[in-house]
């Protein structure tokens, strides 16, 4: 008896394999619908890569001091309280107004550039791609308040 045990015991295969072997008969079965699925991923994915095309990016950082008049008395800390408010929101709004890049785009003739030729609104299509952040926290550096961060991305390199 101990022999038949042994044997059966023997003949029978790990679970591991009979996954495998259950994946590789589903597989089989249905190669028309596995291949099917195959070539629509590999049909999508050209397309999004031929459509996408290469995404070009430029960034720059903008310092922004505040005038302040010096009020304060020669000896001792300047307790001022308009010192504390914050004017890098308002200089963020003025970048990306539409106004201010309208004018950009007049005085330097951003719309003659190859890259908005059949755009309708340059403008706005310019103020779309246009970000402006605080500066961002890098590790082992104090955040400043008075750095901007100022980037634009499109597919054209102009």
């Amino acid at each position: 008896m101990d022999r038949d045990q042994t044997t059966s015991s023997a003949l029978a295969e790990s679970p591991e394999t009979l996954g495998y072997l259950n994946l590789w008969q589903i597989v089989r079965r249905r190669k028309w619908r596995v291949l099917l699925g195959v070539f629509t991923c590999l049909i999508l994915g050209t397309a999004y890569l031929v459509l996408s095309g290469p995404q070009y990016e430029s960034t720059a950082a903008v310092l922004v001091l505040k005038k302040r008049l010096e009020t304060a008395p020669i000896s001792g800390p300047n307790q001022d309280p308009r010192q504390l408010e914050d004017y890098l929101a308002t200089h963020m709004q003025v970048i990306t107004s539409p106004r201010v890049v309208r004018q950009a785009v007049t005085k330097h003739k951003l719309a003659d550039l190859q890259c908005f030729e059949g755009k309708k609104d340059v403008t706005k299509a310019i103020v779309d791609a246009l970000t402006v952040t605080r500066d961002t926290r890098k590790p082992g550096v104090s955040p400043s308040n008075e750095i901007l961060t100022i980037w634009i991305s499109g597919k054209e390199p102009d």
